[in-house]
């Protein structure tokens, strides 16, 4: 693969100063997805390698239509501060009119993992993305990744018995 990228779905409560509590539909996402789908935001940027380790702080990528109808379609949006489900987070981004991916989601904030043992599973049910190299095809990448799935089931089976193999979907 070019590269693999992550997303997890998350249900998003958007609340803050001179803001009425919004509940939306998005996803926590890893730094290189918007390089594997070719696209960028239309204002701001989005979420950089550093930005999805252990311990940084919570970024936010609006759509464009989350964009318009709470934020006034204002430049502005950019750098404030709202919550996130409770914690503080600043938008850096908006997204292009019509864009949502994987689903139909309204924002997106950056993937941190918890610095704990992988095996407690601080995100769980992460779907991963992959762009395939030139000349790759659907059949190969998906023995490759069976073949790591089992490396580890094999290196914690406690955690991960019954997720030897991986399911592949074109998109």
């Amino acid at each position: 693969a070019e590269g693999i990228g992550a997303v997890q779905w998350l249900g998003i409560n958007l609340s803050g100063p001179d803001r009425v509590p919004s509940r939306h539909t998005g996803s926590v996402a890893s730094a290189n997805l918007l390089q594997l789908l070719r696209t960028q935001p239309m204002l701001g940027r989005w979420f950089t390698e550093e930005e999805t380790r252990p311990g940084q702080p919570l970024f936010v990528v609006l759509s464009h239509s989350l964009w318009q109808e709470e934020f006034g379609g204002l430049p502005n949006a950019l750098g404030r501060t709202v919550n996130v489900n409770g914690e503080p987070a600043t938008i850096i981004g908006i997204m292009p009119a019509k864009f949502s991916f994987p689903g139909y989601e309204r924002l997106w904030i950056n993937l941190r993992p918890a610095p704990v043992d992988p095996r407690e599973r601080p995100i769980d049910r992460v779907e991963l993305f992959a762009r395939l190299k030139p000349g790759v095809e659907p059949d190969q990448a998906l023995a490759e990744f069976n073949t790591i799935a089992g490396s580890l089931v094999k290196l914690w089976p406690e955690t991960n018995q019954g997720f030897e193999r991986m399911n592949l979907q074109r998109f």
